[in-house]
């Protein structure tokens, strides 16, 4: 149905909700609140390739689209995957588009800001997996996933978009990866 734009507004600021009625129940069968979604959010990406060794370690690429700066965790799992060759473990390095190292990470008890990790409610859920959480601008980025001691196997490296909302203005846009 048509809505006007104040209603379009009310809509995005969560105002709005729908009331159906039927004879049976004529003041109301089902009520729901409309949450407005102006644009997409994807809230995590990842990706999984066996880890080898030298150049053959895991690397990811990622995109954040926008002009805000976007609140990211980046993970690399190994040891919780719990299947047959898992990377035991595995370090984790942020690197930005000009292959500047931002940050590493081997146990992400470690992490500097390991409260902020804990406080996400997703940190790692084994010590040995490493965690980098940073505010990141708009722009690529790449992620190196080597083994401690030059371990191999199987892992993960994912990131997870931080930012609440439906109005943020940064997106992560994709994940590559090559190893």
């Amino acid at each position: 149905f048509p809505i006007t734009p104040e209603q379009v507004q009310m809509l995005l600021n969560g105002l709005v909700y729908i009331n159906i009625h039927d004879e049976q129940f004529p003041n109301g069968e089902i009520r729901g609140q409309l949450i407005g979604c102006p644009a997409a959010r994807l809230p995590n990406i990842s990706t999984r390739m066996q880890v080898e060794r030298d150049d053959n370690v895991m690397i990811g690429g990622l995109i954040v689209t926008g002009n805000m700066p976007k609140n990211v965790l980046f993970r690399a799992t190994g040891p919780s995957l719990g299947i047959a060759d898992q990377l035991a473990d595995p370090v984790l390095e942020l690197h930005d588009s000009t292959g500047q190292l931002l940050a590493t990470n081997d146990n992400w008890r470690d992490a500097p800001n390991v409260q902020a990790i804990i406080d996400t409610t997703i940190a790692p859920t084994n010590d040995l997996e490493p965690a980098i959480l940073m505010n990141v601008t708009p722009g690529p980025y790449t992620t190196i996933v080597p083994g401690t001691n030059g371990g191999t196997g199987i892992a993960v490296v994912e990131a997870y978009d931080l930012d609440e909302g439906i109005t943020s203005h940064a997106k992560m846009a994709n994940i590559s990866t090559r190893g």
